[in-house]
C-alpha cells in the first residue's frame, strides 16, 4: 500500500511537471530575460550616464504578433525615457535585444526596468520582466 501511495505521487509528480506552463511548450504568452546589462544587483551612482541592454525570448501563441518594450521607471513609475525602444515581434519564438541610455536621476532611489509583451496591439500584459536597481 505504501508503495502504490509512493508510485501515485512520483506520477502526479512527473505529470505536473510536464505541465503547459513550462517554457518549453508555453501555451500562453511568454517573456524570458536572457541577460542585462549592469547586471542585477549592480548599485547605480545618482548623476551617472547608464546603458541598460537586455536580451529577451519571446512566445507569441494567441496572436498573429505583439511588441516588446525596454521601459525605464523611476521609484515612482515615471519614465526617464523621451522614447522607448521597443521591437515588433511575429507569432512564435523570437530573441530580440533591446538598449537605452539615461541619466539616473538624482532625486531617485530606484531605478526598474521593465520589458512588458503586448499582444494585438494591446496597452496590458501580465507576461513581463523586471530588475529593480537601487540608486545611491
Amino acid at each position: 500500500m505504501v508503495l502504490r501511495s509512493w508510485l501515485l505521487v512520483v506520477a502526479l509528480v512527473a505529470v505536473s511537471a510536464c505541465g503547459a506552463n513550462s517554457p518549453t511548450s508555453p501555451d500562453t504568452d511568454w517573456i524570458e530575460l536572457n541577460s542585462i546589462s549592469p547586471p542585477s544587483g549592480t548599485v547605480l551612482t545618482a548623476g551617472e550616464s547608464i546603458t541598460f541592454t537586455a536580451t529577451v525570448t519571446c512566445t507569441i501563441v494567441n496572436s498573429d504578433g505583439g511588441t516588446v518594450a525596454l521601459l525605464l521607471l523611476d521609484q515612482g513609475n515615471r519614465s526617464l525615457q523621451t522614447v522607448q525602444p521597443h521591437v515588433t515581434l511575429a507569432r512564435g519564438d523570437q530573441t530580440v535585444t533591446l538598449s537605452d541610455t539615461i541619466t539616473v536621476p538624482v532625486s531617485g532611489s530606484t531605478v526598474t526596468v521593465t520589458m512588458p509583451l503586448f499582444v494585438n496591439g494591446s496597452n496590458s500584459t501580465r507576461a513581463l520582466k523586471r530588475v529593480s536597481y537601487t540608486v545611491r
